[in-house]
């Protein structure tokens, strides 16, 4: 199966990045007035992020993925062809 083609730079990964961050952590903490829910999204949006970018200080959505990865493993659930979730028993 080909590989996906990369869509962003790095560059712009960064600017979201920090785009995200500067709404919930700057001094002007949520300058648009944001929600509780919309916040909570965005810091889900950023862990992503620091994933992408390879930031060791967050880890949460690593641990998460690797958490769905392993209790699917004991389901017997394996990912193929880069989509395709199967029951490999």
């Amino acid at each position: 199966m080909a590989q996906p083609e990369i869509v962003k730079t790095a560059q712009e990964v960064q600017r979201a990045h920090d785009l995200l961050i500067e709404i919930i952590l700057a001094e002007n903490r949520n300058p648009l007035q944001l929600g509780q829910d919309e916040i909570d999204d965005i810091k889900a949006y950023t862990t992503v992020l620091c994933w992408l970018l390879g930031h060791q200080y967050n880890t949460v959505f690593e641990d998460n993925l690797h958490m769905l990865e392993e209790g699917l493993k004991k389901l017997g659930f394996s990912l193929f062809d880069a989509g395709r979730l199967v029951r490999v028993q």
